[in-house]
């Protein structure tokens, strides 16, 4: 009797787990003919079609949606780069001032999450300093704040 409790136990355990990482994921990428699996939206207070419209949003340079965007990706360090992506469509499409501040944060993040034991390379910083260099210029206060503390090193 206990090795039967022991294997209904392990099979529903099973089960549960390998439900849960399922729905993980995505079968299909409609963005292209491949069949790939992406992980899903694990944003918390918006549907993946909600991430959808304010992806579609930000692309037609609505400061609003950008900022709800940039709120939804915050504690998700896959999407990182994701949001690197649409503020670097912000800054140099809509020259939205805090987005010059995000390119660079987010760029600088990802190269220390990538590449930990190496230091950035000159060329590469010069471009993120001159993104946080044009928040600045713009009145963006945290680009503003961040190039002072970069100053005063």
């Amino acid at each position: 009797m206990k090795k039967i409790l022991l294997y209904i136990v392990v099979f529903l355990s099973c089960g549960f787990i390998l439900g849960f990482a399922c729905d993980w994921y995505d079968s299909i990428d409609h963005h292209s003919d491949k069949n790939v699996k992406q992980p899903k939206s694990i944003i918390v207070g918006y549907t993946s079609a909600d991430i959808d419209t304010l992806k579609d949003l930000v692309l037609k340079g609505d400061e609003s949606a950008y900022s709800s965007l940039l709120e939804e990706y915050m504690d998700i360090r896959y999407y990182q780069q994701e949001s690197l992506l649409y503020s670097l469509i912000m800054a140099n499409k809509f020259n939205i001032s805090n987005a010059y501040y995000f390119v660079y944060s987010d760029w600088n993040g990802i190269y220390k999450f990538h590449f930990p034991d190496q230091k950035m390379d000159e060329k590469t910083k010069k471009i993120t300093m001159n993104y946080l260099k044009r928040g600045a210029e713009l009145k963006d206060f945290i680009s503003i704040e961040k190039l002072k503390d970069i100053c005063h090193k």
